[in-house]
């Protein structure tokens, strides 16, 4: 964390340490964390945007159909092949019966996780 008033920078990754990062994450059995870093590379979506989605939010084709939380605009962004393969994948992982279902669950299982 850096200090008030001070200047940071951030640097980019390379798209093979994505999708390297993608893989370990899976292979480390944290499949929450790779779907949502996945999502949210892919999509550009805000974290409470992602905290929302739903299995069944993909089910309609290529195209994912939101409304915004912050700015209430409609959005509608293509999903790629790579990014529903991996959404497929690790909803296999979780055998996923009711797409209704909030897809970052807390431990609970009740409420999405935190932010």
């Amino acid at each position: 964390m850096s200090r008030s008033g001070q200047n940071t920078t951030t640097s980019y990754l390379e798209w093979n340490e994505f999708t390297s990062l993608i893989h370990r994450l899976e292979r480390d059995g944290e499949f929450k964390f790779a779907l949502l870093i996945a999502l949210g590379t892919f999509t550009g979506l805000r974290i409470s945007d992602l905290l929302t989605l739903r299995y069944s939010d993909f089910g309609n084709g290529d195209i994912l159909k939101l409304k915004e939380g912050k700015t209430g605009k409609e959005r509608s962004i293509k999903i790629n092949k790579d990014l529903r393969e991996i959404i497929e994948r690790i909803k296999n992982k979780f055998a996923i019966e009711d797409t209704s279902q909030l897809i970052f669950l807390n431990k609970y299982g009740k409420k999405a996780i935190d932010k």
